[in-house]
């Protein structure tokens, strides 16, 4: 996700090279062609080019505004994932008590249950962001399962459901042994069940992209103005005898255009891990740092922070 106040330029220009070298030919060819081929023809209206730009100008925004809710949708997701891990730590540590049991060998294990379901809810949450990333990173796992639960992970298919399959498995196993009660059992459960919901959330949006037709058309639409743009301008900077100037005016008109059309594009991809990402990496290790206090641990990881403006 961009942080930083502003943008670089040189990265701006590298998403649009294709958009404005196709408006630098354009411009370069009706200005030869005019001022040295004498090819008057080009001389065109404005009023049809016009009513062109302000069509395309009504389909970018509504393409950008449909991508734009799709990015913050998964913001909101994924901000939700947050919360309900807090609330997953804060069950944990003080639903499943010592009150049902009795003896130290007892509180130790219990101990030992709160850190098997706290890391392995961290270890969730990264799986579901390699997932969405498509990441191979899964070594990053390892700290936060044992070494029988990482090998057997590495066998499924979807990794994050079945590690919420594996959190459902051991509140059955504490229900068994006495360190939850069946209505605290539901408790976990609903908070199981809204973390599914919220996964389920991500993977809509990660496999069902925006229609086709509008990211085809609208690069059509940009395309086709580009070309004909600078045979609207000849006529304008004919009569003030300096038609050079079309070459300029229409890189100008058609960096616009194409800015306009890339931010929506980069934005209906919010899993896509580019600049426009959402900040995966960093909610999950917030979601980390709160977890691990929550278990009183003292020797806690970093937050990230952003780099030359990004944060991921």
């Amino acid at each position: 996700m961009i942080v930083k106040k502003t943008l670089n330029w040189f990265v701006i220009m590298h998403h649009i090279r294709k958009e404005m070298a196709f408006s630098f030919l354009s411009s370069t060819f009706v200005y030869v062609a005019y001022q040295y081929i004498n090819q008057k023809y080009l001389q065109v209206s404005f009023l049809p080019i016009g009513t062109l730009g302000t069509a395309l100008a009504i389909f970018i925004a509504f393409r950008n505004n449909s991508a734009y809710d799709r990015w913050w949708e998964a913001q909101k997701i994924w901000w939700g994932i947050l919360s309900w891990s807090r609330t997953w730590g804060r069950q944990i540590t003080t639903i499943t008590t010592v009150r049902y049991v009795e003896g130290n060998a007892i509180k130790e294990e219990i101990t030992q249950y709160h850190k098997e379901l706290i890391y392995r809810h961290i270890a969730w949450t990264n799986a579901l962001r390699f997932q969405l990333r498509e990441q191979e990173n899964w070594n990053e796992l390892q700290p936060f399962l044992s070494n029988r639960e990482f090998q057997w992970l590495q066998t499924k298919q979807n990794r994050a459901t079945q590690l919420l399959q594996k959190q459902g498995e051991s509140t059955k196993v504490g229900n068994e042994k006495g360190y939850i009660n069946d209505i605290r059992q539901m408790k976990l459960e609903d908070t199981l069940a809204k973390l599914s919901e919220l996964q389920g959330e991500c993977e809509r949006i990660k496999q069902t992209p925006l229609p086709r037709p509008y990211q085809y058309f609208t690069q059509l639409f940009v395309y086709i103005f580009v070309l004909l743009f600078p045979l609207g301008l000849v006529g304008t900077f004919v009569q003030n005898n300096n038609i050079e100037m079309i070459i300029p005016f229409s890189l100008l008109v058609s960096l616009m255009f194409a800015v306009l059309n890339k931010v929506g594009y980069l934005h209906e991809t919010p899993f896509a891990n580019t600049t426009t990402d959402i900040p995966m990496t960093s909610i999950c290790r917030t979601i980390e740092i709160d977890l691990r206090e929550q278990l009183k641990e003292s020797e806690l990881p970093v937050a990230c922070q952003s780099v030359n403006g990004y944060l991921w």
